[in-house]
C-alpha cells in the first residue's frame, strides 16, 4: 500500500485579501504540488479536482473549474475487466505548504469550525494524506481492440478523432487507461492551549457536514490534535492509453536543449515576487504554455499506444507533469 502526504500550513493572523480569490485558481499551489510529486513516478495528477474519473474515460479538455469528459467509461469500455493492484507509491518524503484562504478551505472550515473551540483561528496545521492507494486500469490491449470494433456510441464519440485502423488522424484521443486511488486523511493539529470535543461529539458533527465521509472508527483524538479517514476512494492521478508521438518528441527536444534542468528551480513559485513571475512567464512563454493548451498538444497526431514498459514513454509522462506543475504556478498561481 502506498501514502501520498501533503501538508497543508494555515499561517497565524496572515491577511486574506478578497480580491485574491478572483485573481488565481483556489487549488492552484496545491494542484501544481501534486503534478510535481507524481511526475516523478511517470503518472499525471487528477486536475483541478476529481469528479470521480473510472478507466475508460475520454477527457475532453482541462480547465481551471472542472476537467470535461468526452464521453465516460460505458460508451467504449462497457464490460472490458477492470483489473486492480496495489499502487506502489511510497511515502513521499518531502513536505508542502499550502496557505488556505478564504472560501477554497470551505470543507475544511467546516470540519473545525464543528469540532474545535475557537473554530478556524486554533488550526496550526492539516495533513493531507492519501491512504491505501491502489491501481484500477484496463490493459493496453483491451484499450485498443475495443476501438476496432466501436459500439455506435463510441463510435459517434470517436468522429471528431478521425479513427482509422486504430490510429488518429486528427486528435489523440485522451483516455486515462489506469488510475490512481487514495482515501483522504486528514490530520489537524490546533495551536498550543487549544483543545478538541470529545471523539464521539466530533464524529457527529462531521456526518452532518456533506462533503465529509467518515471512515467507522477512524477517528483519533488526542489533547490538540484529531484524525480522521474517508471511507470514499478519491482518484489522484492518472496514465493514458494513447500519447502524442509529436507531444514526445517535442519534450525529448526540450530536454536535449537543457529546458527541465532549468525548469526544477521554478516549481514552487506561491510567493514569489509579481515581477519575478512575469519575468519567468515571459522566459518560459514559448515551452510553458497553460494548462488547457498543453492539453491539446497531447491530442495532437499522430497517436502511439502508451507502453508503461517503454521507458521513453514514462519519460514523457514525467516531463509532461514537471510542465504541467509548472504552468499552473505561472497561469493559475
Amino acid at each position: 500500500m502506498g501514502k501520498v502526504t501533503l501538508i497543508l500550513t494555515l499561517a497565524a493572523g496572515l491577511p486574506y485579501p478578497a480580491a485574491s480569490l478572483a485573481e488565481s485558481s483556489p487549488y492552484s499551489y496545491f494542484n501544481s504540488r501534486l503534478a510535481d510529486y507524481f511526475s516523478e513516478t511517470a503518472y499525471l495528477p487528477i486536475w483541478p479536482l476529481p469528479q470521480g474519473e473510472r478507466p475508460g474515460d475520454f477527457y475532453d479538455g482541462w480547465s481551471d473549474q472542472r476537467t470535461g469528459f468526452l464521453v465516460r467509461s460505458d460508451v467504449c469500455y462497457d464490460g472490458v475487466p477492470i483489473y486492480e493492484e496495489p499502487s506502489h507509491l511510497m511515502e513521499m518524503g518531502k513536505f508542502l505548504d499550502w496557505e488556505l484562504s478564504g472560501n477554497v478551505n470551505a470543507p475544511i472550515q467546516r470540519i473545525i469550525d464543528a469540532t474545535v473551540s475557537g473554530g478556524l483561528s486554533s488550526l496550526e496545521q492539516v495533513n493531507l494524506s492519501f491512504t491505501d492507494a491502489h491501481v484500477s486500469g484496463i490493459t493496453t490491449a483491451n484499450a485498443a481492440i475495443r476501438l476496432l470494433k466501436p459500439t455506435d456510441a463510441c463510435r459517434d464519440a470517436l468522429l471528431i478523432h478521425g479513427l482509422e485502423d486504430n490510429s488518429f488522424s486528427k486528435a489523440v484521443p485522451i483516455i486515462l487507461q489506469e488510475i490512481i486511488y487514495g482515501k483522504p486523511e486528514f490530520s489537524i493539529h490546533l495551536k498550543r492551549g487549544m483543545s478538541v470535543a470529545a471523539a464521539a461529539e466530533i464524529e457527529t458533527e462531521l456526518k452532518a457536514i456533506p462533503e465529509v465521509d467518515i471512515e467507522a472508527g477512524s477517528i483519533v483524538r488526542t489533547e490538540s490534535d484529531f484524525s480522521f479517514v474517508s471511507s470514499e476512494d478519491v482518484p489522484i492521478a492518472w496514465r493514458p492509453a494513447f500519447i502524442s508521438k509529436s507531444d514526445l518528441e517535442r519534450l525529448q527536444e526540450l530536454e536535449e536543449n537543457g529546458f527541465f534542468l532549468r525548469l526544477r528551480r521554478w516549481v514552487g513559485l506561491r510567493g514569489t515576487q509579481e515581477e519575478e513571475r512575469d519575468d519567468i512567464r515571459n522566459s518560459f512563454y514559448d515551452v510553458v504554455p497553460s494548462p488547457d493548451e498543453l492539453f491539446e498538444q497531447m491530442t495532437t497526431p499522430p497517436s502511439i499506444e502508451f507502453n508503461a514498459d517503454n521507458p521513453l514513454h514514462l519519460r514523457y509522462l514525467e516531463r509532461k507533469g514537471k510542465i504541467l506543475a509548472l504552468s499552473i504556478d505561472l497561469y493559475r498561481g
